[in-house]
């Protein structure tokens, strides 16, 4: 976990409460899920996923960073209405073009 904390804090992007937090919440993800960012932190290479139509790409398509996307991809796995809603509500224009394609 301190590996993580390390690579987290590398990226610049977090305060340090968060990444305090994160190496535990990315640990209980989905495991494709933390495969995904275990495996862009390491090589920053982007996998797509797609999980009740709302893929990678759409949630980066809104501006989501790398980490953020595959946490609200874990979200939407295992509360897809909430998770679904509460994501269109944010980015209704890009959801709605995206998902009514």
């Amino acid at each position: 976990m301190k590996d993580l904390a390390a690579k987290l804090r590398a990226l610049e992007l977090y305060d340090e409460s968060l990444i305090e937090r994160l190496p535990e919440i990315i640990n209980r993800m989905d495991d494709e899920i933390k495969d995904a960012i275990l495996d862009w932190l390491d090589n920053k290479i982007e996998k797509e996923i797609t999980i009740h139509d709302v893929s990678f790409s759409l949630l980066k398509e809104c501006e989501m960073d790398t980490i953020n996307a595959y946490l609200a991809l874990d979200w939407v796995k295992r509360e897809p209405e909430e998770a679904i809603s509460a994501l269109k509500s944010e980015f209704y224009p890009v959801f709605e073009y995206f998902l009514n394609k």
